[in-house]
């Protein structure tokens, strides 16, 4: 059975800072609840920041992607494997 390495790099998909970025906070809160998180406590997919941070992994820009979290993860952490794999 093959495990899922939850890292950073698998569970942040949002590369965005409010630090970094020139876009008003207000606006990218609005479209942060635009957005769609996978639940891992319920199993559920939710539109915008509903649960607690440690639940939720996203942001999705479609509800379809937020169901195929768990699969987005394993694709993302095989793509990281194997790049630790060419450099060793």
């Amino acid at each position: 059975m093959t495990s899922l390495r939850m890292s950073w790099h698998a569970i942040s998909l949002d590369s965005t800072s409010d630090k970094a970025s020139h876009i008003p906070r207000d606006e990218k809160l609005l479209a942060k609840t635009k957005k769609y998180w996978f639940n891992t406590k319920t199993g559920e997919v939710e539109q915008g920041r509903k649960s607690l941070a440690v639940y939720r992994i996203g942001p999705f820009e479609t509800r379809e992607e937020a169901e195929r979290a768990y699969e987005i993860i394993r694709e993302r952490n095989k793509k990281l494997d194997q790049e630790d794999k060419d450099q060793s």
